[in-house]
């Protein structure tokens, strides 16, 4: 090719064939052309060969001939035969046959290797320096001839040849074409042209391979100062495969550069073959010295390990990415290799990962956390983990040492540790309300209480102060049943309605059911309400001790086996409020006239233990004492025969319960739920001497479930429940002729035993249907019951059968309409033991043929979710019971009737509405409206009658709010309607009992003054290092001070009417303020 230089043109000689390749780890390219183009608006001409016996000299070695223009063209890896005849090859001048002679001869009686390298050198030499002219084209005259030997010896022998300057503007093509003779391997090029001179020479078949390598020594004061690179060499390999000369045509660094020459002279390959005969051939090899090298040698040891623990309550934290920055990273010596390419290196172990030149590892399910092979320096660790506040910590690296530490990070909120989502993932029903544990436990006048929930939910109605009632949609309490973990529990509520009897911390769910659920549960015809405890925590021991003013509590939790497979739970708990109110009766009884004084203590212990791991085993044992005494001066009358406070009620209930549970999931498809349990209660009721009831009895309990869910649209749901009670009772109490009367009953036998049967379908994603049928009997019961499912008391046909048990149909429907949007509906038949339980179908104080209490459930609501956090929910429902035993009046007696008579009929129905703010950030509430009534049949006006406890309109508000610095402040505002009652419009003095008795008017056609009750709760939480401590007022009914809500009418027993005045002679019991002040210390 030719180039431009200085207005003259320079000539660069191009040998073909010329097989190039480049050798590099294997990889081997072929160039087989060499191309001139024009390069200015001058003729140019290339002259190709110097001489065919330099041609056939060099055989088929590889070739690379120039790597640029100008005097410094040449071929690297010859240089030496370049400086060997260089005194004979001069720029500019003219070189005489005689000169070339003696080069072609000394070329020819080299050896083959140092044959071909000369060639090289002098192709190269004299292409770019003795046919470089400013201003001519020269040109070499050959001898004619074919043969190799004939060639050689013409040239040997052959007289001197000298060569000729020729001046530029004498150069011509057709001058050009005469240089080269016939049959040599040349080529002319006119003007415009380009030419790619075609390899004629037999390929070579096989390459050399490599069959003995030395590593290049690579100095640490090289790889210490972070230089790399890879060092080009032409190396020529023989025809025996040994090394024959190595040349550097790229080089990195003077050491590095004959640190390679030296490693590539020491190798040996296999030879490369042509035509079946090894033959000598020049490869280029590229040698890479890189830090990569260096830094694999880096041993992978740990020297900065840690756990990440939550500050006070020292849970750990799983999946939180922990950061190391590099705040020094000159300190340490000693690192093999700069520190940026120390530091990929890091970045490349298992474990841990390079991000911004910052290394990054997640804990485990520990919270603990490792780093490999840090180098002696200061570091900043950060941890960015969500709803943690920020955390940064510097660190010394000790060389040969490992750092451990343990971070204790601060939650952004410590209210959230504790939430547990009570209720199904999935809505199957249609009034069921599900709140979160931290949510339930923040509601102020609540106590901290979750179960309590349910009494500021629609539907349920105000309770009486000190009572433990839950009216579930305007139904008496015992309408509805208790479950814990699907086994029947004798008291929900302690006594006073303060507490429930089961530990909130030790809760998992609470599911309230306030009409139309499924057929899993039988027995009850109002509501229902189930407490899932759940399994102790088996990361580490957890505990705590609360104490305020109406009770404290003792907690612990913690795994029993090193593998965790068993762990427990143990609460005790024991009331103050009853020594408190004693206290202060004593001290203003004219201040107190009507106290309720309730007193209790409870215990739980629950053990799980994982079989395997489908199977799973837990035993809890839980224990009740409760009682309560309702103090009053006013009671007159009475005999301490029966009981010596005859100016109080007492109630005393105390049990003990055993309970097995056993989930086994048998496949994928099959689950079983098995729970067995036995509880030993007794109970005794006193009223001010008048009469007392004692009762004993055992519970046994066994229910079993199998589901079966054979896909996404199916799931068959098949169990049985049986419930046994023995049940011994004795009642005492003074009859109207002042005389005392006593009864013992032994040996009753009460119960339900059930079976049922549901399906869960899906026909299309937006509805769900749920059908189901149930069957219960009643062993305590001997009336003829239905044959099929009563809606309602079918009078137009025969539906008995000889058995004392009802059959039930429940369905329940949800459909999304739109997304967002939800109609659902339930329905169902119920029924139930009459109530009281026992007294009813007393052989002498009731009528053991009462039939069982029927119900029948209507409900229709919608849901809306209007936001992520925000959504409603409506419902409309009504519902009638009848068969209700109810107490015989005057005229039932006079005409001869028992005690109790099973006619009674009762409707509720009403509106529900409920608007729910879920836990966010900062904020968490609802605002509920109850729309109800109430009523029951009184035969004596033969109209409906407003029951007790009905209450129109029902307002609950509920708000909290996290406040900074682990503040939280809340409210519950309450509006009810006041209780019916009946007026009082005069007196009649029983001589016998030596009391004024009430003359009544017109039943319930009054109502107590509205109750308006406001709580208010604050909580504040100080966190150490391994334990917590919080403070807490909870200020129930603030607003006595303003505003005072009577909860019951107490007339006077000595004229309960003033005849001057004309009015009731009464007084109110008030719901007063109790301010709990608590302090609770967690660990």
């Amino acid at each position: 090719m030719g180039a431009d230089r200085g207005g003259g043109r320079a000539f660069l000689c191009t040998v073909s064939p010329a097989h190039v390749y480049r050798y590099r780890e294997g990889i081997h390219k072929r160039r087989a052309s060499c191309r001139r183009r024009d390069r200015g608006r001058h003729r140019r001409r290339c002259c190709v060969g110097i001489c065919r016996y330099l041609f056939v000299s060099l055989s088929q070695a590889d070739w690379r001939c120039w790597r640029g223009t100008g005097s410094k063209t040449h071929y690297h890896c010859a240089d030496s035969a370049r400086r060997r005849y260089s005194r004979r090859i001069t720029q500019g001048k003219v070189l005489t046959g005689k000169g070339l002679s003696v080069v072609l001869e000394d070329i020819y009686n080299s050896s083959e290797a140092l044959r071909r390298a000369r060639v090289l050198g002098v192709i190269g030499w004299c292409a770019c320096c003795v046919f470089a002219a400013d201003s001519t084209d020269a040109a070499v005259k050959l001898p004619p001839g074919d043969g190799v030997e004939e060639e050689a010896a013409a040239h040997v022998d052959a007289p001197e040849i000298e060569l000729e300057e020729v001046p530029a503007t004498a150069a011509r093509a057709e001058d050009s074409a005469s240089i080269a003779p016939a049959g040599s391997m040349a080529a002319i090029v006119a003007e415009d042209t380009t030419v790619v001179v075609e390899d004629e020479l037999p390929p070579i078949e096989r390459m050399p391979e490599i069959v003995k390598r030395v590593d290049a020594r690579y100095p640490p004061e090289i790889y210490g100062r972070g230089i790399q690179g890879a060092v080009l060499l032409d190396v020529v390999v023989s025809d025996s495969g040994t090394v024959d000369s190595v040349a550097v045509v790229r080089g990195v660094h003077p050491v590095l550069d004959k640190s390679a020459a030296d490693a590539l002279r020491q190798f040996e390959f296999t030879p490369a073959i042509s035509e079946g005969e090894p033959i000598p051939v020049l490869i280029q090899y590229e040698y890479a010295f890189t830090l990569q090298e260096i830094v694999e040698r880096v041993e992978k040891y740990v020297n900065f390990s840690g756990r990440l623990v939550e500050r006070g309550t020292r849970s750990p934290i799983a999946d939180a990415m922990v950061v190391v920055s590099f705040v020094d990273t000159v300190s340490d010596t000693s690192l093999p290799v700069p520190f940026s390419a120390y530091r990929e290196r890091l970045g490349q172990f298992e474990g841990q990962g390079l991000e911004e030149d910052r290394l990054v590892t997640i804990t485990d399910s520990l919270g603990a956390f490792r780093f490999y092979s840090l180098p002696a320096c200061t570091i900043e660790v950060a941890v960015p983990a969500t709803g943690y506040e920020e955390f940064r910590e510097r660190e010394v690296i000790m060389p040969s040492q490992e750092t451990m530490v343990t971070y204790r990070l601060n939650r952004v909120s410590y209210s959230d540790y504790e939430i547990v989502v009570y209720g199904k993932k999935e809505k199957k029903e249609v009034s069921r309300r599900q709140l979160t544990l931290h949510e339930v436990k923040k509601v102020p006048g609540l106590g901290g209480d979750a179960v309590k929930v349910v009494q500021a939910l629609p539907g349920v109605a105000r309770p009486t102060f000190g009572s433990s009632q839950i009216v579930v949609r305007g139904a008496s309490t015992g309408d509805s049943r208790f479950f814990l973990d699907g086994v029947e529990i004798p008291l929900l509520f302690h006594f006073g309605g303060i507490k429930s009897t089961y530990n909130s911390d030790a809760l998992e769910a609470v599911d309230f059911y306030p009409g139309g659920w499924g057929s899993r549960y039988g027995g009850a015809v109002a509501g229902i309400i189930e407490v899932t405890g759940r399994r102790p925590k088996t990361d580490r021991w957890h505990g705590y001790a609360d104490a305020n003013f109406l009770d404290g509590a003792l907690f612990v939790e913690g795994p029993v086996s090193k593998n965790k497979k068993v762990s427990m739970l143990g609460e005790v708990r024991r009331s103050f409020i009853g020594d408190l109110i004693k206290f202060g009766v004593s001290r203003n009884p004219q201040v107190f006239v009507l106290t309720t004084a309730p007193y209790y203590w409870d215990y739980i212990l629950r053990t799980d233990i994982d079989i395997t791991e489908n199977q799973h085993v837990y035993v809890t044992g839980f224990g009740v004492k409760d009682g309560l005494e309702l103090i009053t001066s006013e009671i007159r009358g009475g005999s301490s025969e029966i009981s010596d406070a005859k100016d109080a009620f007492n109630v005393e209930i105390l049990f003990h319960m055993g309970l097995l549970g056993w989930d086994w999931k048998v496949t994928d498809a099959v689950t079983n739920a098995l729970r067995l349990s036995t509880t030993r209660a007794q109970s005794e009721v006193a009223g001010g001497g008048a009469f007392r009831s004692t009762e004993n009895l055992w519970m046994h309990y066994l229910r079993d479930q199998v589901s079966v869910k054979p896909g996404d649209q199916f799931q068959v749901n098949v169990g049985a429940d049986a419930q046994v009670m023995p049940y011994n009772m004795e009642l005492v109490l003074i009859d109207a002729t002042n005389e005392i009367n006593a009864d013992t009953t032994d040996n009753w036998v009460f119960g339900v035993i059930g079976g049922y049967l549901n399906l869960e379908w899906r026909p299309v994603e937006q509805l769900l249907i749920i059908p189901g049928i149930r069957y219960d009997f009643f062993p305590e019961l001997d009336y003829r019951g239905a044959n099929v499912p009563e809606f309602w008391d079918y009078g137009f046909m025969e539906n008995e059968t000889r058995f004392s048990g009802e059959p039930s149909f429940r369905l329940t429907c949800r459909y999304e309409v739109i997304p967002d949007h939800t109609l659902k509906l339930a329905t169902g038949n119920y029924s139930q033991t009459p109530e009281p339980m026992g007294q009813s179908i007393h052989p002498d104080w009731g009528d053991p043929a009462l039939s069982a209490t029927r119900a029948s459930h209507y409900v229709l609501g919608h849901e809306w979710q209007a936001t992520d956090l925000v959504h409603t929910d409506v419902q409309g429902y009504y519902n009638m019971q009848w068969k209700v035993a109810r107490y015989a009046d005057s005229t039932d007696l006079a005409g001869g009737s028992r005690l109790f008579l099973d006619n009674g009929k009762r409707r509720m129905y009403g509106l529900e509405f409920m608007l729910r703010h879920d836990q966010s950030e900062r904020f968490f509430g609802w605002l509920a409206y109850s729309l109800s009534r109430s009523e029951y049949f009184d035969y004596q006006e033969d109209d409906w009658a407003l029951y007790s406890k009905d209450q129109t309109h029902n307002v609950i508000a509920v708000g909290s709010w996290r406040l900074p610095r682990n503040w939280e402040a809340g409210f519950k505002l309450q509006y009810t309607t006041g209780d019916p009652q009946t007026p009082v419009i005069g007196s009649v003095y029983r001589e016998h009992l030596h009391f004024f008795d009430r003359e009544e008017g017109e039943a319930r056609s009054t109502r107590l003054p509205p109750t308006f009750q406001l709580d208010l709760r604050i909580d504040k939480k100080f966190v150490f290092e391994k334990w917590m401590f919080t403070a807490y007022v909870d200020f129930f009914n603030i607003n006595y001070f303003l505003y005072k809500s009577p909860q019951l009418a107490i007339f006077n027993s000595a004229e309960p009417y003033d005849y001057e005045t004309g009015t009731e002679n009464k007084r109110y019991a008030y719901q007063y303020s109790i301010p709990s002040i608590g302090l609770k210390a967690e660990f």
